[in-house]
């Protein structure tokens, strides 16, 4: 499999959607929108802000449970989760939720 490469989006271009799998992203530059759909019904979540982790369910072997699209210009990258680093990234991924 190819490690994905750094993503620049432009508004309102779509990162991932829920249900596709794939990495955690770290956001560089600009802001990216989190949304749950259900059904035709589509509810904000979140803004994620540069330095913010977004897909963070990838690191427990999930689909993504939001979709994400860029809200303004942004730029992103994937973040290489080793086992030693997996623990990391979740405390981070939970301090982040938490702000």
């Amino acid at each position: 499999m190819v490690a994905p490469a750094e993503q620049v989006c432009h508004p309102q271009q779509t990162v991932f959607l829920t249900g596709e799998t794939g990495p955690v992203w770290r956001v560089v530059q600009g802001l990216v929108r989190l949304d749950r759909h259900s059904g035709p019904v589509c509810q904000p979540v979140q803004l994620a802000l540069p330095g913010d982790l977004i897909g963070v369910e990838a690191l427990c072997g999930q689909p993504y449970q939001l979709s994400a699209s860029a809200f303004t210009h942004c730029q992103l990258v994937p973040v290489r989760a080793s086992v030693s680093t997996q623990q990391h990234l979740l405390q981070q991924a939970l301090l982040q939720h938490l702000q």
